[in-house]
């Protein structure tokens, strides 16, 4: 049996590229393309020789870049991912964006540049760092605590005759501090990892949407049914692709339950807790953090991205209240933006408290 796959997007000016072993290649240059099979109700990624499967079950980190272009990063096997950039083109790449969203677990980070003080303190060496005032200090610090960064301090070299790390190194261990936020998460919340739960869930299931509007489709200029953009693939074909995706996101598990992380998160007290109420959530969350951050900041480097910056979901904000003070606190799967520490660790010390006395 035969299966006809419809064209449904093409991206032009875009690149692909292959990292493995944290080096990136570019493979190919040109029309990114999107192709749906309305008897699979399946969509398919082909990119010259390239060809990946979409399934919801495989989570994608995009970040934006410069210019309004976009990197998409996707999981392979062996450690191997795929690096997709897509130049800001009118409505095409946010139709990609929205088809991408329907049909794979999207992840969402963004980058902004901070001339001044970013990328000062990562690239400029230490000469520069003496150079900055008190006052970027201030905004520094700030702004890694408003991102979660909250274990990682470029200004501690200063003075010290220490190079700050790259922007690799930034990346890799503000996804420490925020794996270890994960975890601590319970901790933050009156009712527990049940509600840490509900909120990881919350920033990284299904969109709503569940379909783009014909009038989107117009506006972008989609093929229509009646063109001749029609791939014929064997059910041979289509099934290797289909396993292939299967592949790539029971990988994705594996490397959960076998990750340093994810074997420090089943230690936790609350881990049942949190897979329970988690549930692919929380498989999703770390293992992106484990491999696809890193390809991310890998690629970053490459194209020469001098600052990074991780900001909350663009999903929404699920608020939720901290112990007494009322603490406001927006949750989200990169990044626990607005959670001071001062505040949350007050918070935490006296729920703790409360449960001593509770016991005594």
């Amino acid at each position: 049996m035969d299966y006809q796959l419809q064209l449904q997007l093409e991206v032009p000016q875009s690149k692909l590229f292959e990292i493995k072993n944290q080096q990136p290649k570019q493979v190919d240059a040109g029309i990114l393309q999107i192709y749906q099979s309305e008897q699979l109700k399946l969509s398919f990624l082909k990119f010259g020789q390239f060809q990946y499967t979409l399934q919801k079950n495989i989570p994608v980190m995009v970040a934006q870049i410069v210019n309004g272009s976009k990197m998409y990063i996707f999981p392979g096997l062996n450690d191997i991912f795929y690096g997709v950039i897509v130049e800001k083109q009118d409505q095409v790449s946010d139709t990609f964006e929205q088809i991408l969203s329907i049909n794979v677990r999207l992840v969402i980070s963004s980058q902004k540049q901070h001339q001044n003080i970013m990328s000062k303190s990562i690239y400029g060496g230490r000469n520069d760092m003496k150079q900055l005032n008190e006052q970027q200090k201030l905004t520094q610090q700030e702004l890694m605590l408003r991102t979660g960064i909250m274990q990682v301090n470029l200004w501690e070299h200063v003075g010290q005759g220490e190079k700050p790390p790259g922007v690799s190194d930034y990346i890799k261990q503000g996804g420490n501090a925020i794996r270890q936020g994960l975890i601590s998460v319970a901790g933050f919340i009156g009712e527990g990892i049940k509600k840490g739960g509900e909120l990881i869930s919350e920033k990284i299931t299904d969109k709503e949407q569940k379909e783009i509007s014909e009038d989107t489709l117009n506006k972008v200029k989609l093929v229509n049914k009646g063109s001749k953009a029609i791939l014929q693939f064997t059910k041979a074909q289509v099934d290797a692709l289909i396993n292939l995706g299967k592949m790539i996101a029971d990988e994705a598990e594996k490397q959960f339950e076998n990750s340093e992380t994810g074997k420090k998160m089943q230690e936790h007290k609350y881990y049942d807790d949190a897979k329970n109420f988690g549930g692919a959530a929380v498989v999703a969350v770390v293992s992106i953090y484990d491999g696809l951050t890193e390809a991310l900041s890998v690629l970053l480097d490459c194209t020469g991205q001098a600052t990074t910056e991780i900001i909350k979901n663009k999903y929404g904000d699920q608020a939720s209240e901290l112990s007494k003070e009322g603490f406001q606190a927006a949750g989200n799967v990169l990044a626990f933006d607005k959670i001071y520490v001062q505040a949350a660790a007050k918070a935490v010390l006296e729920q703790q408290q409360q449960q001593q006395q509770q016991k005594q």
